[in-house]
């Protein structure tokens, strides 16, 4: 049996394999009958002589292969694979040991390429997208359930917000939680999981909407601890984009449902950004923003300028300089 699982996702492609695996092998042997292969790394000769072989205790061998990037047509450019290597892969899926289950955990589609569609004719595949939102916050309340705790809600989304872009981030971050305390609560996941950058960001760019530039500059100067000034300055130009684009689009006329399909942009977080610039900053602000945040990366970068004094100085004048202003 070949089963593949594809995602968005490399770490969820992978969670779906395994728990695939023990849904068809419930009394699998871990240490003899189950081998795992990273195909970034190991050579598909190797997985496949693996897979050929039987197990010493007579039962159904399972190997799982994370990474196949091979798949794809361009991985053969790549120094990962040989062609003989991508040669005896293409001869195990026409003549599979039946004696061996073999589960292929890949990100994102097969592929178009001759092996790909190989696979597909000779496998179970499944599509499996990361889950977002209130789909993931209830997979963090079964996280912990199966590790021994509780987790709040109001925690569970926080958890979500700040690890949510990546299964092993999402699940390491649920594994710390659990292991520290077995009832989690928004209070221990703000002490224990730090925000993401671009949260952080928010919280400079919200009190300079609403004239605390202090505020802004104290939380610029924590950033700082750990980040160098340009990429702080790279999100901020990136939050003013869009900023720029959704206030565009919508004095269009779009809704925040077509903001968000032009935009690839939670709906939700278009509508936020509407109701937190109205009467604040317009789409030709935002514009003049990024001009002058350019300006000033430019003014860093080749003439040499202190990043620190030139943003700090952004941020204690940005409201005279932009709030309030078309």
């Amino acid at each position: 049996m070949i089963v593949v699982y594809t995602s968005d996702d490399a770490g969820y492609a992978e969670r779906k394999c395994r728990q695939r695996i023990a849904k068809d092998h419930p009394d699998l042997d871990r240490e003899m009958d189950f081998v795992r292969f990273d195909a970034a790394q190991d050579p598909l000769t190797n997985i496949v002589s693996e897979a050929y072989s039987c197990t010493f205790t007579g039962e159904t061998k399972v190997v799982l292969v994370a990474n196949p990037n091979f798949l794809d047509e361009r991985a053969k450019r790549s120094k990962t694979q040989t062609e003989k290597d991508l040669a005896a892969f293409e001869e195990y899926l026409k003549s599979p040991n039946p004696g061996t289950d073999l589960y292929l955990a890949v990100e994102g589609s097969l592929g178009r390429g001759s092996l790909a569609k190989l696979l597909k004719s000779k496998a179970e595949v499944t599509d499996a997208p990361l889950p977002k939102g209130e789909e993931l916050a209830l997979g963090a309340m079964k996280i912990a359930a199966s590790l021994g705790s509780t987790i709040e809600r109001a925690a569970a989304n926080m958890v979500v917000e700040r690890t949510g872009e990546s299964w092993w981030t999402f699940y390491n971050a649920m594994e710390k939680l659990c292991l520290y305390t077995d009832h989690i609560t928004a209070k221990t996941v703000d002490a224990l999981i730090p925000r993401r950058l671009e949260d952080r960001i928010f919280m400079i760019t919200e009190p300079l909407l609403n004239g605390r530039a202090t505020e802004a500059i104290t939380t610029y100067r924590d950033l700082r601890r750990n980040i160098e000034a340009i990429p702080i300055l790279n999100y901020l130009f990136s939050e003013f984009r869009t900023d720029a684009q959704v206030l565009y689009l919508a004095e269009r006329g779009l809704s925040d449902a077509e903001i968000g399909s032009s935009l690839s942009l939670n709906p939700y977080r278009a509508k936020m950004i509407r109701q937190k610039m109205r009467g604040r900053l317009s789409w030709r602000t935002c514009v003049r923003i990024l001009d002058d945040l350019a300006q000033l990366e430019v003014d860093v970068k080749f003439e040499l300028d202190d990043p620190d004094i030139r943003l700090e100085t952004f941020l204690l004048t940005f409201r005279q300089r932009y709030v309030g202003r078309r």
